[in-house]
């Protein structure tokens, strides 16, 4: 294997330059990728390509993982893998995307619907006091009316619950009136452990205190002080702090840390346990109320490594129901869609100080993955190995974003994948213009469907068009990185122009009609504020636009 691993530095008469299109006489196992490939691809996904490869291309975004290495190598998926789409943590980059997938009939997950699950499985759920609080103030930020928040809340958990309407109409119902509460500050506190409550108390610590609902009815309830301080307690005990990260992280990888962090929790983990269901609370609902809050505090931590956390001090086994969409990684923000056949997408969502795709890709976990499709490119970074269906694995065991490398690696394997480990003593310096990178303009997509659409006319581009091209093509021509001590190091990038944004436009004017373009009437209508809650109830934390006091909605909520 060893071998075949250096080979890739002496290219053989097969290999291409990546900067070219044109096909050489390939006689391994992989077939040469073409643009009608990824047009296909989109296709295959019920999804208009045509407006999501302009959506990709205007804002620096790019389909990855199993399905884009597919393009490149025949067979490198399964039926049940999911579509990974990178876009900019921006705003404006977020509507359009979620508007033109939704045409396409992707539903938006709601972490409000797993609260549904726990009612029909439990007869009851809570949900912290500060999650209705930051909703109403966000409706009141973006001049949101409560009567279409109604409305939204309805279609959204009927679509994902359409067997329980009338659960679904009450658990609406009493959410809306929670947050009315909240809204005209009517939130009485009762502490459960008292016999008599002052009529004047009012909410003290938003963290102590949850929205409970059940099928009886809903209201408001503080956490009693004995489970209240041994949250407390555990938490201080396990010193979450970010000056803490690799103290942390060493004690939850080696293999004695399920113990440790056991220990951390002591006694107080049995008192809690048995504080939170003498209430007649489900445990599995405390996992989840502490998950929230950890995740709320600390957003360095992924969501597997305060899963594990919470799981380990309360020594429990992860919740059997779905799982809360609600995604507080330490880099991404992620929305989960699903398409009406039930297959699974993702909006990853990778903040601006990243770099772009291109460092999020060269941080993945081996050689074989780092392939994308944008809107005016398809590429594969390492496509010398991976045409042999060789990964090369790097260094990732110090990187607690990859703590499922080792299991995706098994199931390339399964595939019929080789791998080796990264050469940790040679240092290689590569570029996105070696031979070792594949690279397929697909200008020719759009310029093809714009004769499909104009038969008998001549066709006449925009003075803008070739520039347009070139100038992606040139910043993505503009990457370097290094091969050093097994891992991908120092990516840089040559300070280019910033390319325009005009391909999303001219698709939907001069391809309207085409059966992978959005209509013009849905493409007007993706202004429309449903995306911020959307992202809201999708878990997703991107900075909002923020709608000024004066023109806010002042009726009554």
């Amino acid at each position: 294997m060893k071998k075949e691993a250096d080979q890739r530095t002496k290219p053989s008469l097969n290999d291409w330059n990546g900067m070219s299109n044109e096909n050489a006489n390939d006689s391994g196992p992989t077939l040469e990728p073409s643009t009608s490939d990824v047009i296909a691809l989109l296709r295959r996904w019920n999804l208009k390509a045509f407006s999501v490869l302009a959506l990709l291309a205007d804002y620096g975004g790019g389909v990855s993982g199993s399905e884009s290495l597919n393009i490149f190598c025949r067979n490198s998926t399964v039926t049940d893998s999911d579509l990974d789409i990178y876009l900019p943590a921006v705003w404006e980059v977020a509507q359009d995307a979620i508007h033109v997938l939704k045409t396409s009939g992707v539903r938006w997950k709601n972490f409000l619907s797993d609260r549904i699950q726990d009612v029909r499985q439990y007869g009851i759920t809570v949900l912290p006091y500060w999650a209705i609080y930051e909703t109403v103030d966000m409706l009141r930020m973006q001049n949101y009316s409560m009567s279409k928040f109604r409305e939204y809340l309805r279609k959204s958990l009927l679509g994902w619950d359409p067997e329980s309407p009338e659960l679904v109409k009450d658990f609406v119902t009493h959410l809306y009136n929670a947050c009315l509460d909240v809204h005209h500050d009517r939130v009485k506190i009762k502490d459960p452990d008292d016999t008599v409550s002052d009529p004047d108390d009012t909410l003290s610590d938003p963290d102590d205190t949850v929205w409970v609902y059940a099928a009886e009815g809903s209201r408001f309830s503080s956490i009693p002080s004995a489970i209240s301080e041994k949250i407390n307690h555990i938490f201080e005990a396990l010193e979450f702090r970010h000056d803490s990260h690799q103290r942390f992280n060493g004690r939850f990888e080696n293999e004695s840390g399920g113990d440790a962090i056991r220990e951390l929790g002591g006694p107080n983990s049995a008192e809690l346990k048995a504080s939170w269901e003498k209430k007649g609370y489900h445990h599995e609902l405390l996992q989840k109320y502490m998950n929230g809050r950890v995740m709320k505090e600390r957003r360095q931590y992924s969501r597997a490594q305060v899963s594990a956390l919470v799981n380990e001090s309360l020594n429990l086994e992860p919740p059997s129901t779905g799982k809360a969409k609600i995604t507080y990684d330490s880099r991404f923000r992620i929305l989960h869609g699903t398409l009406p056949d039930r297959r699974n997408l993702q909006l990853i969502f990778v903040p601006t100080h990243e770099g772009g795709i291109l460092h999020t890709i060269l941080k993945f976990y081996a050689s074989h993955v780092m392939s994308f499709i944008s809107g005016t490119m398809a590429a594969h970074l390492y496509y010398s190995t991976a045409k042999e269906r060789l990964g090369i694995i790097w260094d990732f065991k110090e990187d607690p974003r990859q703590g499922r490398a080792k299991e995706a690696i098994q199931k390339y394997k399964g595939r019929g994948w080789d791998f080796y480990e990264a050469d940790r003593k040679t240092v290689m310096a590569r570029h996105t213009g070696d031979e070792h990178v594949k690279f397929i303009s697909l200008e020719d997509c759009y310029t093809s469907a714009l004769r499909e659409q104009n038969a008998n006319k001549t066709l006449t581009l925009p003075s803008w068009w070739k520039d347009y091209f070139s100038e992606r093509e040139d910043s993505f021509r503009s990457y370097g990185w290094r091969e050093d001590c097994g891992k991908i190091n120092t990516v840089q990038k040559k300070k280019g122009t910033r390319a325009s944004t005009r391909l999303l436009g001219w698709v939907h004017e001069n391809l309207a009609g085409h059966e992978d373009v959005v209509s013009s009437k849905e493409w007007k209508l993706r202004n429309d504020k449903r995306s911020v809650l959307d992202l809201w109830f999708g878990g997703v934390r991107i900075a909002l636009p923020i709608i000024p006091r004066a023109e806010r909605y002042n009726g009554h909520l």
